[in-house]
């Protein structure tokens, strides 16, 4: 007769220890970013040389269409983008234009300037809002409106997130001034462009690639995307015929761009805590293998 062994059904001590302590590898990072050093891309260093290479004054327009079950994979490079594109604001005096293409995006950018870049909330109680930056909100329509933004601003988005008439705002009067025809905004008013996306490139680089800054070698397609690392394969054939510049591809090149702007975030610390993990897996494939090997040869110098 077999005799059944009774299971207890749980981990030995020495399981549960490594478990517990795999745990605490994992959240220490994510609660206190580090920011170890990684190598970092050259897409994530054109990006990052993009911004700094936005003229006194120049203007930035910017597309958020992130959604909540990219946020992971996307918002790192998202938050590091918006971080250094609103300091330049401060430096540079440069002009930000954002609006979203998406539901999620409006909420998630929002939510970006008040914990990332530290706008207060409301924005319209920031005294540069209106002057020198300004968020649209949700302008439903897909690519009939990433074509409006880059032929007539104003008429596209006539308010603001807040229902504020666009028109009267200092920062589209000072756009709308920067180049022929005067009072129209369009694509020749942008120095740089950006778009956070999860779906294809294609129809910003059929609207926004035409535009571009030919004294810094960009003559179709000074524009940056911020899309998950899926993204990046399609990206490059654009990149590569020189209709789009860079691209910040998944959580990994967020934070790349976190450490360009020596600000570690949301990228980092996940970063952080998978280098933590993979140490921490390295040190017990060699533990097992010492414990193994000394108890063997500690059996056989018994016999």
């Amino acid at each position: 007769m077999v005799e059944e062994k009774k299971v207890s059904g749980e981990f030995p001590k020495a399981d549960r220890l490594i478990f517990l302590t795999f745990l605490v590898l994992m959240m220490i990072p994510m609660i206190f970013p580090i920011g170890l050093p990684i190598p970092i891309s050259s897409l994530s260093r054109e990006a990052f040389k993009a911004v700094e290479e936005v003229p006194n004054g120049g203007v930035i327009l910017i597309e958020e269409n992130n959604a909540f079950g990219t946020l992971v994979d996307i918002g790192p490079g998202e938050s590091a983008f918006l971080r250094h594109a609103f300091e330049k604001l401060v430096t540079k005096d440069v002009r930000i234009i954002i609006y979203s293409g998406s539901i999620d995006g409006n909420q998630i950018s929002q939510r970006f300037l008040r914990e990332y870049v530290g706008l207060p909330d409301p924005f319209n109680t920031d005294p540069t809002y209106g002057k020198l930056w300004v968020h649209l909100g949700w302008i439903p329509g897909g690519e009939t409106i990433i074509a409006g933004m880059v032929t007539n601003m104003a008429a596209t988005a006539p308010v603001d997130l807040y229902g504020n008439p666009t028109v009267n705002m200092e920062v589209f009067k000072y756009v709308a001034a920067r180049a022929p025809p005067i009072d129209i905004i369009n694509g020749n008013d942008i120095n740089l462009f950006m778009v956070v996306h999860n779906t294809s490139p294609d129809a910003w680089i059929r609207q926004w690639g035409q535009y571009g800054d030919p004294q810094r070698g960009f003559p179709h397609g000074n524009q940056i995307q911020i899309a998950s690392s899926a993204q990046q394969a399609s990206a490059m054939v654009f990149i590569q015929a020189g209709q789009m510049r860079s691209i910040i591809g998944g959580q990994r090149a967020g934070a790349e761009y976190e450490l360009l702007i020596q600000r570690p975030g949301l990228g980092a610390s996940t970063m952080d805590a998978q280098n933590f993990a993979h140490i921490f897996g390295i040190a017990l494939i060699i533990g097992a293998n010492i414990i193994f090997w000394s108890q063997r040869l500690k059996r056989r110098s018994e016999k």
